[in-house]
């Protein structure tokens, strides 16, 4: 409400111009908390559960311009299983509508039990994407990494060198600018952080 009257006031000084995008802005944030309330309980009252707590913002792009472009990812598993039954049902309601998903501007938590306790880490979907892959070995080489997600090499070295300087992974040989079969990455098994939950 108090966004909805400062909006208002604006207009009233500024004129209609001036506010309309910031008046799209803020019905989008509404709708898409709608939309994905009703997706949530969709999946729930069908016994369709995702296995996980999932959220969406559904933007418009004219109204967010700074949202940049799509990183093509490919997401394991509980990640793309979301993203695709959100996708399904959002293309259900809105016929016609094509969705552009952004997943350098969306994050999660993900909870590690293979360190000497558990620890909930939040993360970027790509970040989160490349320790997923570690749920099944405990070290690959950079070329593994890149075909698994099946992510260039300029997206990938930054969320990788990332989580190297989070010692979350560690660098067993190579270079992870090169992020190729001569670079071995590995989780941190000795991972420990008295700062995390």
């Amino acid at each position: 409400e108090a966004e909805q009257s400062m909006i208002g006031k604006l207009k009233q000084m500024c004129g209609f111009a001036y506010t309309s995008k910031m008046q799209r802005m803020f019905t989008d944030t509404g709708l898409s908390r709608e939309t994905s309330e009703k997706f949530i309980e969709k999946c729930n009252n069908s016994n369709n559960a995702l296995g996980c707590n999932f959220n969406v913002m559904v933007l418009g792009a004219n109204s967010w311009p700074s949202l940049g472009s799509s990183m093509p990812i490919s997401l394991p598993f509980t990640l793309s299983t979301c993203v695709s039954e959100f996708s399904k049902y959002y293309s259900e309601i809105h016929q016609g509508r094509k969705l552009t998903w952004i997943f350098t501007h969306s994050k999660g938590e993900v909870v590690a039990s293979c360190f000497s306790k558990r620890y909930a880490f939040s993360a970027m979907t790509p970040q989160m994407a490349i320790l997923l892959l570690f749920n099944d070995c405990s070290e690959m080489d950079g070329k593994a990494m890149l075909e698994g997600l099946q992510i260039k090499k300029e997206h990938a070295v930054p969320q990788v060198a990332s989580l190297v300087k989070a010692e979350l992974l560690q660098v067993k040989e190579g270079d992870v600018a090169n992020l190729d079969e001569t670079t071995k990455i590995a989780l941190n098994l000795k991972f420990t952080n008295k700062k995390m939950k």
